[in-house]
């Protein structure tokens, strides 16, 4: 899978776990497909070393962007997108 591929599925997990509670308190039922996305991608980020696990859960499943994250753990912006790369990277080297 292309990193491309990677950083759409990555959006789409975003958004699922921005309206998670939306969907809890509606009885709404989010889309099977990013569900799935969203279970495949978690069993590789478990298996992630520790900072990257860190930066997965904070931009993805937190909902944070990468200059809050930079300011939170007094990082560089510049240093997250690096880290955020290396995640990417690592989901490509690690997908079924």
């Amino acid at each position: 899978m292309a990193i491309d591929e990677i950083k759409r599925d990555l959006r789409d997990i975003k958004s699922y776990y921005r309206l998670i509670d939306v969907f809890k308190k509606t009885n709404l039922i989010p889309p099977a497909s990013v569900v799935e996305k969203a279970e495949r991608y978690g069993r590789i980020i478990a298996t992630a070393p520790t900072k990257l696990y860190a930066v997965y859960v904070a931009l993805y499943v937190e909902n944070s962007t990468q200059e809050q994250v930079a300011k939170k753990w007094g990082y560089t912006k510049e240093h997250i997108k690096q880290l955020n790369k290396k995640l990417c990277e690592f989901i490509e080297k690690n997908l079924d």
